[in-house]
């Protein structure tokens, strides 16, 4: 999202004097056809529910949705709207409006609902948008959401120009699938395509989210990623050392090996408790998987398909091969590699690990079969 660019465009609108708050009733009927009462109606709301809207302009929906639930919470970008919703909601007494960016704003709270209606097509990164909506919704909680059947990259009023993010009901509803949300309903209006989600625990209570790290916080984590990796391998192929001399030499190899822009960790959640880890890097063809670790009590979860959900979302398709090393004691991971359709191709050079390498295609057909 061009943030200044979004904001300038709906100031502009509002100081040409629209508010679709006080539009006539026949244009009021004519937005129905994206977020009518269908749409307030699917988020089943009530007096004891915390709501947010994402985008909530000068409050064309909220005037409807805040009379209905105890506590709202608005969000948007552009100061001139929230100016005006704060005008057009002066009347209740439960409104919280946040003249910011939702993508970068540290919310204090959770909410029983989150909606949003024709805002999405200004969000470029809509896998991180719902990422962030499953983290704060409460348990249980419904995210509802609309989005313009429109496919045009821009929105041009004669006035002022910019670029847009069209969406499509297969993309969004992959997102939502990665996120771990889990979609109820995918409806469709003449104008726009809506979807019903909710917050789930899976069976074993689990809350999972992924990440990228960023690698200015690798030193928070570097303790807990570690503390995984080696209770799990003592067991398996325990080194001799110390736990104080392995920390250092794996802290000095993974330090050094995270300046390449490639390399990435992608850290796996339950909440916010780091549970387990993913190390990868990707070269000119080939997606190297060196390091997956779950605590015991995340293992044989259905997580390992989810992480490859979020992997293949965020790294480059035009691939060709994946490799990946497997400690020769290690049998399950020698087993998990063998179903992903590669090769056990040799040792490494200390001989304490198999080389493993296939097509990438192969892991995407093992995903796919899910």
């Amino acid at each position: 999202m061009n943030e200044n660019a979004v904001a300038k465009h709906y100031d502009i609108l509002i100081s040409e004097g629209n508010d679709p708050v006080h539009d006539p009733e026949p244009l009021k009927a004519y937005m129905d056809k994206w977020d009518g009462q269908e749409f307030i109606d699917k988020m089943q709301l009530s007096k004891d529910k915390t709501v947010l809207e994402i985008g909530v302009g000068t409050g064309r929906l909220a005037v409807r949705t805040a009379p209905l639930c105890n506590e709202f919470y608005g969000i948007d970008i552009s100061p001139e709207t929230i100016k005006g919703a704060e005008k057009n909601l002066e009347e209740f007494s439960n409104i919280n409006l946040i003249c910011d960016d939702f993508m970068t704003y540290s919310f204090n709270t959770t909410f029983d609902v989150i909606y949003s209606s024709l805002t999405f097509m200004h969000i470029k990164d809509k896998q991180g948008a719902i990422n962030k909506v499953r983290q704060l919704l409460k348990n249980g909680g419904l995210f509802v959401l609309s989005t313009d059947k429109n496919q045009d990259q821009f929105i041009d009023t004669g006035t002022n120009k910019i670029e847009v993010y069209p969406d499509t009901p297969e993309e969004i509803t992959q997102y939502i699938n990665i996120s771990g949300l889990k979609l109820l309903e995918h409806y469709e209006t003449e104008f726009a395509n809506g979807f019903v989600c909710e917050k789930r625990m899976d069976n074993s209570g689990f809350i999972i989210n992924f990440e990228h790290l960023n690698k200015a916080d690798f030193s928070v984590y570097a303790q807990t990623i570690f503390d995984i990796l080696s209770d799990n391998m003592t067991k398996i192929a325990p080194t001799g050392n110390t736990l104080e001399e392995d920390f250092k030499m794996w802290l000095s190899a993974v330090s050094s090996g995270l300046q390449r822009d490639e390399r990435q960790i992608i850290l796996i959640k339950d909440s916010e408790n780091v549970v387990g880890f993913f190390q990868y890097y990707t070269n000119k063809d080939t997606f190297m998987m060196e390091e997956i670790q779950f605590k015991p009590e995340y293992q044989s979860k259905g997580i390992f398909r989810e992480l490859y959900g979020f992997v293949f979302k965020n790294i480059r398709n035009d691939l060709k091969f994946v490799e990946a090393y497997a400690n020769i004691c290690n049998k399950k991971s020698i087993g998990i590699l063998g179903k992903f359709g590669l090769e056990n191709i040799g040792l490494n050079k200390n001989g304490h690990s198999y080389h493993f390498k296939g097509e990438f295609d192969s892991l995407v057909e093992w995903y796919e079969k899910k």
